[in-house]
């Protein structure tokens, strides 16, 4: 007997064209989906997949930011930050019977809940949670003509139990025991999606009542104090471009201007991504100044002491968006053209 045929006796025997057609396949095709249904589709590189998670007690407005962006507040905190929630004078006060209206954000009405994530890309939104007892929830709010395709795909995980979410028609979706997905009826622009994980289906309920529709004037008192609401961002990114030299021929006004244009029109922005929208003017305005004939040495220099500015600084707690600043510097310096640079870097100026 040869070597061959004694690692065949170790072989199972093969499976047969009915033994498969006899596997449990349904079932795993179904939890495979579940998984890949809770990812977001992948898009451009954005700075926010170079940071790192962080938690903050939801605290003050977010006019406060303009402040605390440059430095000289409690932004930027580790996990674990010290913040108490502020008094709202009763605005927490949600009785889980709000309608939700065309415009509206939806937030959680329990200070207890934490926000984990704020993301606004003008067409979808998103608000994410860690309330108590290890309960996550993600707010989504979706193009209201995807709707029906996000209900289709959905229904291949469960079959939907009609519920009702801030006064519209909905369907739950169960991923498992303790994870679920409630999808509601458009209403204006938008459909509401919320995935609610850590909790069974009898206390979805309690979950759901948590939440509560508020204006866009409304929504800052809501969120942690390093997210900006539209309003504020022009102001806050002015006070970034004062404490870095501008190129020559970059006014602050227009870098203010094209700084608001990379925000991509988000109704909220947290600090660190007006800190990147104010790395990419900075670099971008640099390069078109040399690639003008301007003086690379002043270039480098600027960008190089940017690097040290303190909403840079700031954000090296966060993420490590700012190496930009080094490595446009560098290749500033060695003469490199504007393709390579965009190579090295990621970033694409016009």
């Amino acid at each position: 007997m040869t070597a061959t045929d004694d690692l065949r006796r170790l072989l199972p025997p093969p499976i047969t064209d009915e033994q498969v057609r006899d596997l449990p396949l349904h079932d795993g095709r179904h939890a495979l989906l579940g998984e890949l249904l809770r990812a977001e589709p992948a898009t451009r590189r954005t700075p926010s997949a170079w940071r790192t998670p962080r938690r903050t007690a939801l605290v003050g407005l977010a006019a406060a930011s303009v402040v605390a962006l440059i430095g000289l507040g409690p932004l930027f905190l580790g996990d674990g930050g010290s913040e108490e929630p502020s008094d709202r004078s009763g605005s927490w006060a949600g009785s889980g019977t709000e309608v939700y209206a065309d415009g509206d954000w939806v937030v959680a009405s329990d200070p207890a809940w934490e926000i984990a994530n704020v993301w606004d890309a003008g067409d979808e939104r998103e608000l994410a949670y860690d309330a108590p007892g290890g309960v996550q929830v993600e707010i989504h709010q979706r193009p209201a003509a995807a709707h029906d395709s996000y209900r289709v795909d959905r229904a291949d995980v469960s079959a939907p139990t009609p519920l009702s979410l801030l006064g519209s028609p909905a369907e739950r979706f169960d991923y498992g025991p303790d994870d679920h997905a409630v999808i509601a009826e458009p209403v204006g622009a938008f459909f509401l999606e919320v995935r609610v994980s850590g909790v069974d289906a009898a206390g979805l309920d309690a979950v759901l009542d948590v939440l509560q529709p508020v204006s866009a004037g409304e929504l800052s008192a809501y969120l942690p104090d390093d997210v900006v609401i539209a309003a504020d961002q022009p102001a806050a990114l002015d006070a970034l471009f004062a404490t870095v030299d501008l190129p020559p021929g970059l006014d602050r006004s227009v870098a203010v201007s094209t700084a608001v244009a990379d925000l991509d029109g988000a109704t909220v922005a947290t600090t660190y991504t007006l800190g990147v929208a104010a790395v990419d003017t900075l670099v971008c305005g640099w390069v078109a100044e040399v690639g003008t004939g301007g003086d690379s040495a002043a270039a480098v220099t600027a960008l190089s002491s940017a690097r040290t500015a303190p909403f840079a600084q700031a954000m090296d707690v966060e993420g490590d968006y700012t190496s930009v600043l080094d490595e446009t510097a560098l290749a500033l310096g060695r003469g490199d053209p504007p393709a390579q640079l965009a190579e090295r870097t990621g970033l694409e100026c016009p």
